[in-house]
């Protein structure tokens, strides 16, 4: 079938007709039939028809195409963003970096310490420069919940004291006062193997004279003591509930 439309705007079959069989109007000379009206309204809406689901077909490839392309774009245009960010560490050369020292340093919004609030980090086991940027961002916008949640833990472990007994405690006006008695200096960034959560543990000090380490996971949850273990020991049990 080959669907042709002639200057009167029909639609008909150009293998079967030489011409338009809905502009012919005359009767052969042997007084052979004419072409019913029905007949050939019916055979005009079945060539539009067809023609039309052509159309939708070829309308419908268009859409999903421009869709794929659209969707390409919005990846490209989340990478360019993504590059234009500026790095929230500055990284450390690793040509020059002892094995001790963090692979990077950054400035903390929120825990602060005397060398003008900036934290090293390290990259733990899987962990890649990537990661440990979106840790960064994660600690620097904490829900204010969840400070208060540390804070709290904190004072826990002020109140259980340490190596220094002159320290006492004073009564806080609220528990956020706790982070002027503490200072914190290094983040690890936790990559779980599994997963595509952020998980990292923050170390600090007390004025009570003992070690503070809390551990966080997507930014709602957070575990605080005095033993590094014990935070991933908790990350690694966080991470295997939510798997």
């Amino acid at each position: 079938m080959k669907i042709t439309r002639c200057d009167s705007l029909h639609y008909y079959d150009s293998d079967k007709y030489n011409s338009c069989p809905f502009c012919k109007k005359e009767t052969d000379s042997s007084g052979g039939d004419k072409v019913s009206d029905i007949d050939t309204e019916l055979e005009e809406l079945k060539l539009r028809c067809s023609q039309k689901k052509k159309e939708a077909l070829h309308l419908k490839e268009t859409v999903k195409e421009m869709r794929n392309k659209a969707d390409r774009l919005e990846i490209e245009l989340i990478y360019l963003k993504k590059k234009a960010e500026p790095s929230l560490i500055k990284w450390a050369d690793k040509r020059k970096k002892a094995a001790e020292d963090p692979d990077g340093e950054f400035e903390s919004a929120v825990f602060h310490n005397e060398n003008n609030n900036v934290l090293g980090i390290y990259l733990m086991e899987g962990a890649s420069r990537v990661y440990a940027e979106e840790c960064v961002k994660s600690l620097n916008a904490l829900p204010p919940k969840t400070v208060i949640e540390i804070c709290k833990g904190i004072i826990k472990c002020a109140k259980d004291g340490g190596e220094n007994k002159e320290f006492e405690l004073p009564l806080l006006d609220n528990a956020k006062d706790i982070l002027n008695y503490c200072w914190f200096t290094d983040v690890y960034a936790v990559k779980p193997k599994s997963s595509e959560m952020i998980l990292y543990v923050v170390s600090g000090e007390g004025d009570w004279g003992e070690t503070v380490y809390f551990a966080i996971g997507n930014e709602t949850v957070a575990v605080v003591g005095a033993d590094y273990t014990d935070s991933l020991d908790w990350l690694k049990e966080y991470v295997k509930n939510r798997e």
